[in-house]
């Protein structure tokens, strides 16, 4: 079973602090990070039983101390611009936003359709599609907002959050085409073992 995190980071002048949403085996992560990472300021949100995507988001939104976050998931990576996509969040006074990469021949994702002004008009099923834009799972979010919606303790974030508030939300999307991997299926998960050395 892969761990479950969802990495939230809310700025400060000066520094990013970190929480990570945590499930299983949260211990052996919380033990890495605090080793690996002595001087990173961070918090751990652990889950007695899984929230779902959403719930996982909301518990740790309730420990932020800043009117946005930056949430990413855990199982996926994408060398996007953070600030920019701040920025773009902000400029926007977004509910949401979202970071998508460019992609094409692509079915194993769905897509995400956005206006000229890069407002988010539909999420679209996976199918086959000759070229794209995919969602990232890099998102911008206004918390006072977030935390307010009416959502049930366990929820998934892209059906009941995303597509559900769509029509009644500022809910925009930034492409960005920087390096994107997906480690959700074996082949990928090996892949990133030597991809991803670039980044560190």
């Amino acid at each position: 079973m892969r761990y479950a995190v969802t990495i939230i980071l809310y700025t400060c002048p000066v520094y990013f602090a970190v929480i990570f949403s945590l499930g299983f085996r949260h211990e052996q992560i919380t033990a890495y990070l605090k080793d690996a990472f002595p001087d990173l300021s961070m918090q751990f949100c652990i889950e007695a039983q899984p929230l779902g995507t959403g719930g996982a988001i909301r518990a740790a939104c309730a420990l932020a101390s800043q009117p946005h976050v930056l949430v990413m998931n855990g199982d996926t990576f994408f060398a996007a611009d953070l600030l920019a996509l701040l920025q773009f969040h902000l400029d926007r006074q977004a509910a949401c936003s979202l970071c998508l990469k460019p992609m094409k021949h692509f079915d194993r994702y769905g897509a995400v359709e956005i206006a000229q002004d890069g407002r988010v008009i539909r999420f679209l099923e996976k199918q086959a599609f000759a070229a794209g834009f995919i969602n990232g799972g890099i998102y911008a979010l206004n918390v006072a907002s977030f935390l307010q919606e009416a959502l049930p303790e366990r929820f998934s974030f892209e059906q009941e959050y995303l597509e559900a508030y769509l029509p009644s939300r500022q809910i925009f999307a930034m492409t960005q085409d920087a390096y994107f991997i997906d480690i959700g299926i074996p082949e990928d998960y090996q892949r990133a073992q030597t991809e991803l050395l670039q980044y560190v």
